[in-house]
């Protein structure tokens, strides 16, 4: 019976895969020499084994003694490991710290190169000697093709050159490379976005912009970096009460905006009645419930004004919800005992003589369904009749479920 015949044994086909093997090897090792990319330098170790692996099956043709086979197959794994050694030490930018164990694998490396050079040329010369003469021509070509193809795909994996506004590394050898040219990195104008600020209600007041500096006492726009934080802080003018913003801020203090997208903001500011004003004495501290529960709450303010304030008459001062001054909480849906869901509570005290203090109790019970987080309940005297802001009365509360 014959043996079977291995593919791998016909000339052709060892000529053929010799072939393809050494220019493969060949083309990565001139990408990783010529190019200092990160992607090209990863090809010159897979160069230098492929021309090894070539070198192997030519001495495999020529001797077919495996003790030969083997002693190269361990050379192979030696050229791999200093080829690893030198292009760590030049990646690092420690090749002159390293530069025993540069220079050792250079060695290595170009010695055994030139072994299987020569291995190449004698196993090509022995192959085509030898009969029966293999089709050479066809073999080399294809062995070409392969080999380029090859190189086209891993060259197209990966990034060509050095990174944009940097410069070439220095290519094997220590030479320079002569295209190196530092290039300044590009300018782009810096993205902003605008803020813009309008003012309602009878009132006048003004409203300053940190960390510009800058006051507007009319509506106005500004722009501002992307992702900046500004803080706006509003003034009253003599005469005026500032009872709001709306919308993107909420209560009666000042307001602090992350500027992700264009925001607009209302600063609202109202004539106070003749006759009221008022100083916040205290209110109870923040509270933390869970959803279902209820807290009553105490804010107490001193009558500062000319004017008593009596339950029931054209002189009464309730407790209501801002911002806006007399529209509805957004709140509304934690209404525990409200007279109204514009207004948190009445007086407890019937009259409230300029210099006595004003008592106001309200509760809230947060909704079973509601999501875990902090609320604020803001809020301000307001002359019940007229719907008109007593000075100094801006509260606020804080709630936070868990």
């Amino acid at each position: 019976m014959m043996a079977t015949r291995r593919p791998w044994n016909d000339p052709a086909v060892s000529l053929a895969l010799v072939v393809f093997f050494a220019v493969a090897g060949v083309l990565l090792i001139a990408r990783a020499e010529v190019l200092t990319d990160d992607a090209s330098a990863a090809s010159g170790p897979i160069g230098y084994l492929l021309l090894q692996v070539a070198a192997w099956l030519a001495l495999r043709r020529l001797t077919h003694h495996v003790p030969a086979a083997a002693a190269l197959s361990l050379g192979m794994l030696v050229v791999v490991i200093a080829n690893a050694i030198l292009y760590l030490s030049l990646a690092s930018g420690r090749a002159g710290g390293h530069f025993v164990l540069a220079a050792i694998a250079g060695v290595v490396i170009l010695g055994s190169t030139a072994v299987a050079i020569v291995a190449l040329g004698l196993a090509a010369w022995w192959t085509i000697r030898s009969g029966p003469r293999p089709p050479v021509v066809p073999a080399v070509v294809l062995g070409v093709v392969a080999a380029l193809v090859v190189n086209v795909a891993i060259a197209s994996g990966g990034p060509q050159g050095p990174a944009p506004g940097g410069t070439e590394p220095p290519i094997a050898g220590g030479s320079p490379s002569p295209t190196a040219t530092p290039t300044a990195p590009p300018t782009t104008a810096p993205v902003t976005v605008t803020l813009t600020i309008r003012f309602g209600g009878a009132g006048r007041g003004s409203v300053r912009i940190d960390p510009l500096g800058v006051t507007c006492d009319s509506s106005c726009t500004r722009q501002l970096a992307l992702g900046s934080r500004v803080t706006l802080t509003p003034s009253a003018a003599a005469g005026s009460v500032f009872i709001g913003w709306s919308p993107a801020c909420s209560g009666t203090g000042p307001c602090e905006l992350v500027m992700r997208s264009p925001l607009a903001t209302a600063a609202s500011f109202e004539p106070p009645p003749a006759g009221y004003d008022s100083t916040l004495q205290s209110c109870s501290a923040d509270a933390t419930l869970a959803p279902g529960e209820s807290r009553q709450f105490t804010c107490m303010f001193l009558n500062r004004g000319t004017t008593p304030w009596t339950k029931g008459t054209a002189t009464e001062v309730d407790l209501a919800a801002c911002c806006p001054l007399g529209a509805a909480s957004p709140l509304a849906d934690w209404r525990d005992g409200w007279p109204s869901d514009r207004v948190y509570a009445r007086a407890v005290q019937a009259n409230v003589a300029p210099g006595a203090v004003a008592t106001y109790t309200f509760s809230v019970r947060a909704p079973r369904t509601v999501a875990s987080g902090e609320y604020r309940f803001d809020g301000m005297l307001r002359h019940t009749a007229s719907g008109a802001p007593v000075p100094g009365s801006a509260m606020s509360v804080r709630v936070t479920v868990r």
